[in-house]
């Protein structure tokens, strides 16, 4: 047991630095080619803070353990809103503000749906897989199509702005890029390799060790990114590190399961916890609707609310 603990927790470790000097790498040398601070900052937030998740979905699926990755996808989203957006929430009331952000909530509650109706039948066919990737290449141009249609007043751009890291050197972000792309797939082995181990080790299934430690573990990035954000009162970027991370997640994360291999999927999937993640999309949405400002109220009720699923996952 001890030796698949520090196969995980070094493997989390590691998994969260190489990312972010991935990242830090990938940024530099798309503003190197002169590409829209909203576009690179979207792409930080979103793609970036969701690496972790990516490279353990990536890293389960040729290990033949689908349901970390698919677990691991489901479970992020509903850490990201419960956990880490009820945690900034408390610390600091989120008003949305941004109209950039106000149209990325129906597309987080959209892609929920959709994942429910893909998995109706308990089963993940290639096909569906392909077709959330390909909605993400979609989801893409749009984010490309938007950054050249962003108001210079957009709250959230301003914040991107302010945030973004120093640009590092070409040869130095080509070699951090190297770096990540070689890290990255050996730490997501590591970090799987010992939650699958602990899984046998504690008699649950793959599923909850996805849906609870792998997802805290790769959630992690997002809870540092949006409670930095949250303290320095950019919560337009704390608010869309988070939809973005979770629209990336359900398209990308839950998809290359499905795209490498045709699944059944676990029961517990459809009658738990795909209607829990919609559920929080749904109550996040209406929150910020009606309130336009998610208000320490809100963040206990979320907090709450993923209490209550720990506790759903463990009886």
């Amino acid at each position: 047991m001890l030796l698949n603990l520090t196969y995980l927790v070094g493997g989390l470790v590691l998994l969260s630095w190489s990312a972010d000097r991935f990242i830090a790498a990938a940024a530099s040398l798309v503003r190197h080619w002169g590409v829209a601070p909203m576009l690179v900052g979207v792409f930080v937030l979103g793609v970036g803070t969701s690496a972790p998740e990516i490279a353990v979905s990536i890293n389960a699926a040729l290990r033949g353990a689908p349901d970390i990755a698919l677990g691991n996808a489901v479970g992020s989203n509903i850490t990201n809103l419960g956990l880490v957006l009820g945690i900034c929430a408390l610390v600091k009331a989120l008003p949305v503000s941004s109209s950039a952000l106000r149209t990325e909530f129906p597309a987080v509650l959209t892609v929920s749906v959709l994942l429910l109706l893909i998995c109706v039948d308990d089963r993940f066919s290639r096909w569906e897989g392909w077709s959330l990737l390909g909605l993400f290449v979609g989801v893409m141009a749009w984010l490309v199509w938007r950054s050249g249609h962003t108001a210079p007043d957009d709250p959230l751009l301003a914040e991107i702005q302010q945030h973004q890291q120093a640009e590092l050197p070409l040869k130095a972000a080509l070699l951090w890029l190297l770096f990540g792309l070689v890290c990255l797939p050996l730490s997501a082995e590591l970090f799987v390799r010992g939650a699958s181990a602990i899984a046998r080790d504690l008699g649950v299934s793959e599923l909850v060790i996805g849906l609870s430690i792998v997802a805290l573990g790769t959630s992690l990035p997002e809870l540092a990114a949006s409670l930095s954000s949250a303290l320095r009162g950019e919560v337009d970027l704390a608010m869309g590190n988070l939809l973005g991370s979770n629209l990336f997640n359900a398209l990308i994360v839950f998809g290359i399961p499905g795209a490498w291999s045709s699944l059944s999927l676990e029961p517990e999937m459809l009658r738990r916890d795909l209607p829990w993640m919609l559920g929080l999309s749904l109550g996040v949405y209406l929150l910020a609707r009606w309130r336009t400002r998610i208000g320490r109220l809100g963040g206990g009720l979320l907090l709450g609310s993923y209490g209550s699923y720990l506790f759903i996952l463990a009886s």
